[in-house]
């Protein structure tokens, strides 16, 4: 996990790349919209706060 800085232009469309990480070729690329791409960013820090 990183940070990344956003323009600060508005965005249409977040794509998101998710892998399984092991190097096998298992990953998938995502497009979501602002609201969906928010919604993912929730759920992920909802997600981390139970860690």
């Amino acid at each position: 996990m990183g940070r990344t800085v956003l323009p600060t232009v508005p965005l249409g469309w977040v794509t998101v790349r998710i892998s399984s990480g092991r190097g096998d070729g298992g990953e998938e690329w995502v497009s979501l919209s602002r609201a969906e791409a928010s919604a993912l960013g929730e759920a992920l820090l909802e997600q981390a706060r139970d860690l």
